[in-house]
Order: structure tokens, then C-alpha cells, then sequence
């Protein structure tokens, strides 16, 4: 914990390299440190290896909405502001009682900034205005919340012009769609409502996990720079129902003598899969002598959301 907190007050004063030698220790001694990760995030340059070091966090704890914040700025600082509003809602949707006010204002403040790239002004002034009243002493959240008034404020004024313009014009298309559609009243075909088929009631016990299956040819392994082995892939849901968990056990091997290596777990990248659905998934396991030579992915275990 000390050197966790050592860390911490490095990076405060700007020494990564300092930073960045006391988060390789811990986490050569701990590989599921989330705060480790968390912070080695911030002290690497590469943006790839920060993406690789915040999904290591959340394969570690997928509730971790300090986790989500991060992948919400880094994904805004690369441009990608749609996945970065993505993380920065479930950030949001993340927060506690018992999380300290400026973290929760610097969660609303990120969100805001992916909302205003993608011209949603309004929206991105409510969640600064939430940072403001959670930490008024911010002047970057101040400065925000300037700009996306300034910004809404002119974006009214040159609504407002264009509905002056175009009232007119729309008045008259309107008026004649009006006349044609009286002139010529074609009977329209009645329509029935089909109800949907249900299933037949059963005695058979159905297990979801013997529904789920493995994509073929889409598993992929690869290392990362930072000893991890991942691997990604598909499912599918072959079953009647929606699921809405399936659990994902990943194990890494060696070809020397078919040693297994290491083992960890995750879970399909979607809330909810539908019947004949494909789900994408990322086992993250530890690997950092770099021994493994293939890997194999089981699925672990699946639940209907009947």
C-alpha cells in the first residue's frame, strides 16, 4: 500500500519514471492490483498500452467505474468520441455514496466533453453543471461550462434564422400534400395485427450453457506488451431465449510439454444476446514470461433472462 501511495504522490509531481518503477513492482508482485493498473495507465505515453492497461483493470473488476472514466477521456483524446461517451455513461451509472465528490464531478466534467464533440450542447451543459455543483472549485469544469453556453447560444440564434427562412416553404409543401392527397383518396388495405407465436410449455428442463457456442475460426490469441496473453472471439446463442449472462473461462498452454500456464475468466460483450445473436468476447491472462504458445476458451457457464 505504500508503494501504491508512493506512486500516487509521484505522478502529482509529475516524475512518471518514478511512477512507472514503482507500478512495475507491484504488479510483478500482484498481476490483479486494479488501482496498479489504473495508475500505470496514466504514466505510459502509448495510447494502445494505456487501452491495455484500463481493460486489464476491468477484466479485474467489470464495475469499476473509475476504470469506465478512463476509457471515457482516452477514447475522447483519440477522437473516438461515440465510445468514449459509451464508457463515460456507465461511469456515470457506476457512481457510489461512498465515491469522494471531485472524483464524481471529474466523471460528469469527461462525459460532458464527448457530449459537446458529438453536438449534443445541451446534454454536455447538464453533466458540467452537475461537476460544477459537486466541485464549484474546478476551473476547468468553469471554463467548460462557458464554452458549451457560448457554443448553445449561437447555435439558437442560427435556428432561429434558418425556421424564418423555411416556415414559408414548409407551410406551402404542406398545403400542397394537403390538396393532392384530397383530390385522390385511395382506400387504404386493412391491416391485422398477428400475435406472435409463444413457445409451448414444457417439462424439459433447458440449460443455457448448452446453447451457447463458440464461433468457428474466430478465436485469436496475441500477446500484449505489458505479459498479458489475449484472447478474443464470438459467440453465438443457439437457444429459444435471450441471454443475458455467459461466462467465459480462457487457459493458456505450452508446446514444450502441454503444460497448462494460467487461466482467468470473462464475460460476453453485450447486456442482453438475443436468439441467433453474435456476442464478441476478451479473456485477459497473465503470461508475462511470455511462455504460452496457444490457448483454448470453454464456455463457462450461461443464464437465461427468462
Amino acid at each position: 500500500m505504500d508503494e501504491l501511495q508512493d506512486a500516487i504522490n509521484a505522478i502529482a509531481k509529475g516524475d512518471k519514471e518514478k511512477a512507472r518503477s514503482l507500478l512495475y513492482a507491484i504488479l510483478k508482485e500482484d498481476r490483479n492490483n486494479e488501482s496498479a493498473w489504473l495508475l500505470m495507465s496514466q504514466v505510459i505515453d502509448d495510447q494502445q498500452k494505456k487501452l491495455e492497461c484500463i481493460n486489464r483493470a476491468l477484466s479485474i473488476n467489470p464495475r469499476s467505474g473509475a476504470a469506465y472514466d478512463s476509457l471515457c477521456l482516452l477514447y475522447y483524446r483519440m477522437g473516438q468520441y461515440q465510445k468514449g461517451l459509451e464508457n463515460g455513461k456507465k461511469a456515470v451509472e457506476l457512481i457510489e455514496h461512498s465515491t469522494p465528490l471531485k472524483p464524481q464531478a471529474i466523471r460528469y466534467n469527461n462525459l460532458s466533453l464527448c457530449l459537446f464533440a458529438l453536438g449534443k450542447t445541451e446534454e454536455a451543459i447538464q453533466y458540467a453543471q452537475k461537476a460544477s455543483s459537486l466541485d464549484p472549485h474546478n476551473l476547468q469544469v468553469q471554463e467548460n461550462l462557458k464554452l458549451y453556453t457560448k457554443k448553445l447560444g449561437k447555435k439558437r440564434r442560427n435556428t432561429l434564422i434558418w425556421s424564418i427562412i423555411v416556415f414559408s416553404a414548409v407551410i406551402f409543401l404542406i398545403c400542397r400534400v394537403l390538396i393532392s392527397l384530397s383530390s385522390k383518396q385511395t382506400p387504404t388495405p386493412p391491416t391485422y395485427n398477428t400475435p406472435r407465436p409463444t413457445l409451448k410449455p414444457t417439462e424439459q428442463v433447458i440449460y443455457a450453457i448448452d446453447y451457447v457456442e463458440l464461433v468457428k475460426d474466430s478465436l485469436e490469441c496475441e500477446h500484449d506488451s505489458i505479459g498479458n496473453m489475449i484472447m478474443t472471439g464470438k459467440v453465438t446463442n443457439n437457444g429459444p431465449y435471450q441471454l443475458t449472462l455467459v461466462k467465459i473461462r480462457g487457459t493458456t498452454y505450452t508446446s514444450a510439454n502441454g503444460k497448462q500456464l494460467n487461466t482467468n475468466y470473462s464475460y460476453i460483450a453485450s447486456d442482453v444476446l438475443n436468439p441467433g445473436a453474435i456476442s464478441t468476447f476478451t479473456v485477459y491472462v497473465d503470461d508475462p514470461e511470455n511462455e504460452a504458445t496457444y490457448c483454448k476458451v470453454t464456455i463457462e457457464d450461461a443464464y437465461f433472462s427468462k
